[in-house]
């Protein structure tokens, strides 16, 4: 294991306290910190009775008596205007995707290959891609909307999230 990895085990229990009881965080949303993912959360129960985080997986999990949620920010409580940032670390999160299987080819052969019984299938490399092009879409419409919602507009460092401009396209643009 890691020594990154244990060391982040073995501080869990020393986790600050949230300022809500995990009772309270029934239908909260939720974004994570790497893709900027939502989810929407409701507390259901775990076999011993405790109650957990359910996002069609659970969000955190026990440790002692405290329950521990890694890699995501609660983002409902937050002010519209903060929110809609968080759609650009979404939007980022996928053209980064996009770019990588653009300069990736393979990668999903040599990724795959030894858990799959069939032999170089380019449709799914091509389905990545267009499923990694799709949510950026997606994202942006989400964006949108949200914005539409709260009578926001939707600044440029949320439109050009993750979009890396070459030094001279940037000089030529302020030209």
């Amino acid at each position: 294991m890691p020594r990154n990895m244990i060391a982040c085990i073995t501080l869990r229990p020393s986790y600050p306290a949230w300022p809500w009881a995990v009772e309270e965080l029934d239908r909260t949303a939720w974004r994570c910190l790497h893709s900027g993912s939502l989810k929407l959360v409701q507390r259901t129960t775990e076999r011993d009775g405790r109650p957990v985080l359910d996002t069609q997986g659970i969000l955190g999990f026990w440790v002692d008596t405290r329950f521990v949620i890694e890699s995501w920010v609660r983002v409902d409580h937050l002010p519209p205007a903060t929110q809609l940032l968080w759609f650009g670390v979404e939007i980022a999160y996928w053209r980064s995707e996009v770019e990588w299987w653009t300069q990736n080819p393979d990668a999903w052969q040599q990724a795959y290959a030894p858990f799959t019984d069939h032999v170089k299938n380019p449709r799914t490399h091509r389905e990545a891609l267009r499923q990694a092009r799709q949510e950026v879409d997606h994202a942006l419409r989400r964006a949108w909307a949200f914005a539409a919602c709260h009578r926001l507009s939707v600044g440029q460092d949320v439109l050009n999230a993750g979009i890396q401009f070459a030094p001279c396209s940037v000089q030529m643009a302020l030209l």
